[in-house]
């Protein structure tokens, strides 16, 4: 796994680098780290740079697991529009949605605890290389929070937010100074001898995961979510609300972020309104499951060789974490 699919080529080109390449810092601090952006949270899932995806238990949201596929010649179609008969999507008190690809991504929680794992070992490495200063650990990655891109879920999360739906970026448990000499390429070293422990993977061809030749289509670009937007907008547009818009991968009435807060308010509750009365989450919800599970069964070796590949991932890294004496949630 690798939740930044730039950091890992970055990796791969240091490990045939001669002494004294350069790093990028920010890079790898940042490494592992999917951007908090509504436009790549409903792809987050499916495009398979994180193990997370959303894609797990998408926050009414994600993709996680956010974010371009693996390697692949071949440009993603959509895939076939699915009636959502199979599985239904499972829609806790609060809204957070599980869809199908749960099964196969790591949830944030545990994606977290791999990239602690991956941080730990690169600073006990620069450690013995003499650099303890370089690349300090400072302690457990915060698992990055989902993004709800199915809209608003509850009365007191609009007229405490509106829409703006605040999420703070997970915070990094790592300090690097590479300004002292050698310490670049004592951290050039260290660096392939870290991926080599499994803490982190990226699927493609050469671990036997070459990524499907198409990408699931999405719940709002199927003629069933098309139709549940169409009747959620005609319902917001009779209480004299703007209809949905999708553009930013969110769904959110037109022209709403650019309210202030107490019309973002009043829309918001006539919102929630339109999508009690109609079921909207759960109807809306399933599409997207009967998607992913299309998905799932027409790539199942793919899945179950990144299942195998994820799960071998997590006990590396718990077990890792355990000896270091590091609790995080499983």
């Amino acid at each position: 796994m690798s939740t930044d699919d730039q950091f890992v080529a970055h990796l791969r080109a240091l490990e045939s680098a001669p002494p004294g390449s350069t790093i990028d810092p920010h890079r790898v601090l940042l490494a592992g780290r999917r951007r908090r952006v509504g436009r790549g949270a409903g792809v987050a899932a499916l495009t398979l740079v994180a193990v997370t995806g959303l894609y797990t238990g998408v926050s009414a949201l994600p993709d996680p697991v956010r974010p371009a596929p693996p390697s692949t010649s071949l440009a993603p179609v959509p895939s076939p529009s699915v009636t959502p008969m199979g599985p239904r999507a499972v829609v806790d008190p609060t809204g957070d949605v599980t869809l199908p690809f749960a099964e196969y991504y790591a949830s944030p929680d545990q994606n977290a605890a791999m990239m602690t794992a991956h941080y730990l070992a690169i600073s006990r490495c620069m450690t013995d290389a003499g650099f303890p200063d370089a690349y300090r650990f400072i302690g457990p990655e915060t698992p990055e929070p989902g993004f709800p891109r199915y809209g608003v879920t509850s009365a007191a999360q609009v007229e405490r937010d509106g829409y703006t739906f605040p999420s703070p970026e997970p915070t990094s448990g790592t300090d690097l100074n590479l300004d002292v000499p050698g310490a670049r390429d004592a951290l050039a070293a260290c660096l392939p001898r870290v991926l080599a422990l499994g803490f982190v993977f990226e699927p493609g061809d050469e671990n036997g995961l070459g990524q499907p030749p198409y990408a699931p289509t999405q719940a709002k670009d199927t003629p069933e979510g098309q139709a549940l937007l169409a009747e959620l907008s005609a319902c917001l547009l009779d209480r004299g609300a703007p209809g949905v818009d999708t553009a930013d991968g969110v769904i959110i009435p037109t022209g709403v972020l650019d309210l202030p807060h107490e019309e973002q308010v009043r829309i918001g509750l006539l919102d929630l309104e339109c999508r009690q009365s109609m079921d909207f989450l759960q109807r809306f919800a399933d599409v997207d499951a009967a998607q992913q599970q299309q998905y799932i069964d027409d790539n199942r070796a793919y899945f179950d060789a990144y299942k195998a590949m994820r799960d071998a991932s997590l006990a590396a890294s718990y077990a890792y974490l355990d000896a270091a004496g590091i609790v995080m949630d499983r």
